[in-house]
């Protein structure tokens, strides 16, 4: 996590920042799923991990969240 916060400059762990890394992956171009991990405090909170299933992804149209 220090390493994560020098390289964007932070000089100390900021309790309001919340750190939220979303994958994507697929087997050969099917079954594609997302996770997302997610840091508070400076520890990750695995209660906030989430798993999604992609059911289908139209090419040139992704929608805001």
């Amino acid at each position: 996590m220090q390493n994560l916060l020098e390289i964007l400059k932070y000089k100390e762990i900021n309790k309001d920042v919340v750190f939220e890394c979303n994958d994507i992956s697929h087997l050969s171009g099917t079954h594609s799923v997302a996770s997302r991990s997610v840091i508070e405090n400076g520890k990750r909170n695995p209660k906030k991990y989430k798993k999604f299933r992609i059911k289908t992804l139209e090419q040139g149209k992704i929608d805001d969240f």
